[in-house]
Order: C-alpha cells, then structure tokens, then sequence
C-alpha cells in the first residue's frame, strides 16, 4: 500500500477519515491521545472494539432500517504498520490548524 494514494479528507466524532485517489474506498481512523508505552495493547483492544460495535449496528440496526442499497456497514481491517505510519506522517500535514496535534490515529474501519 502507498501512503500517497490516499488523501486527507476531514475530522470529526474522534475519527479522521481519508480517501483513495483512484477507488472508491475510505478509511476511518479512530483518534485516541497518546497513551503510556505500556498501555498500547491495551488501546489497540479497546479500538477494535469500539469500530467492531460501529459495523455492528450499521449493519444490524441501520442497514435494515434504511435498507441494503443505501447503507455498507464497512468492516474492520488490519493495516501494515509501516502503511499507518507513513500516511499519519502525510496527514499531519493536511491537517488542519485547529486539530490536536498530540492525537494519534489507530484502528481502522474502512
């Protein structure tokens, strides 16, 4: 994966969001502060988690409410570590001004 295929998109709900350049697919990030060395795994978990209840009720709460065609629940992938880093590098500086500096991204629901 390219870090340089993707484009900053926009913050909000603790997430930040970019976009493929060429296809039709996004990634949202779950924005988290920076947490003790010794607490990462435990950060890790607990964002996975929290986009696995996402997907979960877009898909058993919204997907039948407002039907298949008009909603995708996404899913929760696991990126290449290296892929994360470099794009979080790129992104920094597209984001905006106002935005936490001292907020990482973690955790994916793409």
């Amino acid at each position: 994966m390219d870090e340089n295929e993707w484009k900053y998109h926009g913050e909000g709900n603790k997430s930040l969001v970019v976009s493929h350049v060429e296809h039709s697919q996004v990634l949202r990030f779950l924005k988290y502060p920076a947490e003790e060395p010794g607490n990462s795994h435990k950060a890790a978990k607990e964002a996975f988690g929290h986009l696995q209840n996402i997907v979960d009720f877009s898909k058993n709460v919204m997907k039948p409410f407002l039907g298949e065609n008009y909603v995708h629940h996404g899913n929760v992938v696991h990126l290449p570590l290296g892929f994360v880093r470099q794009l979080s590098l790129k992104v920094e500086q597209e984001r905006p001004g106002k935005s936490f500096r001292n907020t990482y991204f973690g955790g994916i629901f793409l």
